[in-house]
């Protein structure tokens, strides 16, 4: 197998010629420039030679459409960060909700930006976030980063090298301060400017919280979430966003579509009560790690690989163990 991943995420030069016992794994999302295409015209041109056993890690890329039917598609990290969940975090009942939303920003990208524009121009405010930069917007400050909460930054930092930081982080910290207490939580994945489906741990976090979940600027993610078993809550939620077309209408409108559901708590508590069973099985769905179906659809869709390939993609995930 070919691993690539991080710095190394777009070197595609060295996708090698397969033998019938390998494949090319591309483990995160695939470009640093988040508003250009540049990087996936790069690996559209190389699938023109090479279009067998590559692995992206999206659930849908319409950026290399025409190859759909030779490239895998399997969001290993967040099926791994399933597994992380469950060994980690003990399975205990939710605490109690106080806050309407909440949000977590680790890293500066264009659509983390932009959602604070849109909080502050609608009159949103929460203190159940978190927010790695001094946004220099007044109303969201840096907050559970840097030195003002020691708990915060050192056991992040003391964690950057292991591959399950973000769940301890989640287990220490974000569950009791940030996820549990809210009913919403405001998902700002990666991937957000192509129309290319792709998830990490602030999904999973949002369900195992037992949160509604809106996602800003992530496309068809409510749908594909829906599709593999997860409630999407579409009775109070309205998730019509999700397939504009334009990355930043697609961000504004999770927020205006739903903005009644920021400014009303009580619509938000009496629905939780009402409906928690369904936020429980939201979780339980997430411990028995229902995201392992991707897998077993992929390879049904590519049963003609080899079976020694196929074997090993069964266990894709526990290379990041």
């Amino acid at each position: 197998m070919k691993y690539l991943s991080g710095v190394n995420i777009t070197d595609f030069k060295s996708i090698p010629d397969h033998d019938e016992n390998s494949y090319t794994f591309i483990d995160d999302h695939i470009g640093n420039n988040e508003v250009s295409d540049s990087d996936f015209t790069y690996l559209l041109k190389l699938l023109e030679n090479k279009p067998d056993r590559l692995i992206l890690e999206y659930i849908r890329c319409e950026s290399i459409k025409e190859y759909q039917n030779s490239v895998m598609m399997l969001p290993v990290w967040a099926i791994y960060s399933a597994y992380e969940i469950n060994a980690i975090v003990p399975y205990t009942p939710c605490g109690p909700k106080y806050s309407i939303f909440n949000f977590i920003i680790n890293k500066d990208r264009g659509n983390r930006r932009r959602l604070l524009e849109q909080l502050i121009e609608h009159n949103l405010y929460t203190d159940t976030y978190t927010l790695c930069w001094d946004s220099g917007l007044g109303s969201y400050p840096s907050k559970y980063w840097g030195n003002e909460v020691p708990v915060g930054q050192n056991f992040i930092r003391n964690n950057t090298n292991e591959n399950n930081k973000n769940s301890k982080i989640y287990n220490a910290f974000l569950r009791e301060n940030v996820f549990e207490p809210s009913y919403i939580s405001i998902i700002t994945e990666p991937e957000w400017f192509r129309h290319d489906t792709f998830i990490t741990e602030k999904t999973l976090f949002a369900f195992e919280s037992q949160t509604l979940p809106i996602w800003f600027g992530g496309y068809n993610i409510p749908y594909y979430m829906k599709d593999i078993g997860f409630d999407i809550f579409e009775d109070i939620i309205d998730h019509s966003y999700q397939n504009l077309l334009d990355p930043y209408k697609r961000m504004d409108y999770s927020i205006i579509k739903n903005k009644h559901l920021f400014e009303n708590i009580n619509i938000l508590e009496k629905f939780y009560q009402d409906n928690i069973h369904r936020f429980e099985s939201n979780k339980r769905l997430l411990r028995e790690n229902i995201l392992t179906r991707y897998i077993d659809r992929e390879l049904i869709r590519f049963n003609h690989w080899p079976e020694s390939v196929k074997n090993d993609i069964r266990n894709i995930y526990k290379r990041f163990f």
